[in-house]
């Protein structure tokens, strides 16, 4: 099982983890994290998968 994430408070998720939380497809969550390691926070903001 592979953590991605690591939180402000310390603790970590799994993918499948995230994608339960946030409902997306687990190929989003990879497009988000490339978005966000490349481009930094704006990376995000111009994704058009982001939902609102």
């Amino acid at each position: 099982m592979r953590v991605i994430q690591m939180c402000e408070d310390g603790t970590s998720s799994t993918l499948s983890e995230i994608v339960k939380k946030y409902k997306v497809s687990e190929v989003t969550i990879r497009k988000w994290k490339y978005q966000f390691d490349t481009y930094g926070s704006k990376g995000l903001k111009e994704s058009s998968t982001w939902k609102k």
